[in-house]
């Protein structure tokens, strides 16, 4: 049996965001609804040159940057007339979110986020583009 538990909405994004080296749960859990599971994607703690990011600018990129990737969609995501149509992101795309929006969980040992389909606020080609930090975490002294 697979526990899912939640997390406090308290709790820093830097501190569940889980290890990019470690694969996607799977199977995924079959959602129902408007739903949206994403994996938040990691926050810059290094340059290129391999200084450390302080804190205070990580805490900083936190509230400006939400970005994660889509893993898994619900059956009627995006099929209210409201959307006229259109699916505004796929499973694989790298999307931002507001910093407030979804239920933080832990599924099968790995940190993800379950939105609703309107929390999708853009899709991007990659997370760098919004990413604030992206420039001083290339910078090589």
């Amino acid at each position: 049996m697979v526990q899912v538990v939640s997390m406090p909405a308290t709790v820093k994004t830097s501190e569940w965001i889980t290890a990019e080296e470690v694969p996607d749960p799977k199977p995924l859990p079959k959602l129902t609804g408007w739903k949206v599971l994403v994996r938040p994607l990691s926050i810059v703690q290094k340059t290129k040159g391999g200084l450390f990011i302080p804190d205070s600018v990580q805490d900083n990129v936190e509230r400006i940057t939400t970005v994660a990737r889509v893993l898994a969609m619900g059956p009627p995501c995006y099929q209210h007339p409201d959307f006229m149509g259109t699916r505004f992101c796929e499973v694989g795309n790298i999307i931002a979110y507001p910093k407030f929006a979804g239920a933080k969980l832990k599924y099968k040992g790995v940190a993800l986020l379950l939105l609703d389909e309107k929390d999708v606020t853009m899709v991007l080609q990659d997370a760098r583009d919004i990413d604030p930090a992206y420039q001083l975490a290339n910078y090589t002294a």
